[in-house]
């Protein structure tokens, strides 16, 4: 008995930590408090904090966290560092056990999971989906950043500090700069596509104009 509550204190030996932290949670941080969660029903002062941290979420989604706690420790880190969606990681624990610690060393030793997944037909299809959808979602994200942040920017540039060359500041830029001349060299999409994806959004937010459209 002795033994296994050693290993229960050592599931949640950092739950506290992670629940008094005032940052946004981690992937595998969230899917630690949904273990907690789920394996301590009774009210308490903890439940609530770590209720309030976790928000709400689709039953499919818990279920899919708390899968990822049970892949091997490479799969599970390269869930917390984003490099796999978390539809993707739960599709893990659908492979033998021999092919999950395959993928597991694959992804140790760097190589993505998009590469992997082609020898893996369980993996293909939602590591398509996935990618594609965290695409967007990305974009979605930075558009609305900078059609936020833009015209406080554009208002106050005699207050911004001079930017080194060469510094992290200027790569930034110029890794923008490049993002949004690929973005606008594209062609123009159909008009049943998603606003995101138009050129005209982007040179609208650009210019400072508030876009008709906005996602």
């Amino acid at each position: 008995m002795a033994r296994q509550n050693r290993k229960v204190d050592e599931r949640y030996s950092d739950i506290e930590a992670i629940a008094a932290s005032t940052r946004k949670l981690s992937p595998l941080e969230r899917a630690k408090c949904l273990r907690w969660l789920r394996d301590n029903p009774a009210p308490s002062d903890l439940r609530r904090i770590i209720e309030k941290q976790v928000g709400n979420m689709l039953r499919r989604n818990i279920n899919r966290y708390l899968a990822v706690l049970r892949t091997p420790l490479a799969v599970q880190q390269a869930f917390d560092a984003g490099l796999i969606p978390l539809v993707v990681a739960d599709r893990v624990m659908s492979l033998q056990e021999d092919e999950r610690a395959e993928v597991a060393e694959r992804l140790a030793a760097g190589e993505a999971i998009e590469e992997i997944a082609k020898d893996y037909p369980k993996l293909a299809a939602s590591t398509r989906r996935s990618v594609a959808e965290n695409a967007k979602n990305a974009f979605g994200r930075l558009v609305r950043a900078m059609m936020r942040e833009t015209p406080r920017v554009r208002a106050n540039l005699d207050r911004i500090p001079s930017i080194r060359p060469g510094g992290n500041v200027d790569m930034a830029l110029h890794d923008m700069a490049d993002l949004i001349t690929t973005l606008l060299s594209r062609p123009v999409p159909k008009a049943d596509d998603a606003a995101l994806l138009s050129p005209q959004l982007i040179t609208e937010i650009l210019s400072g104009r508030r876009p008709k459209h906005a996602a």
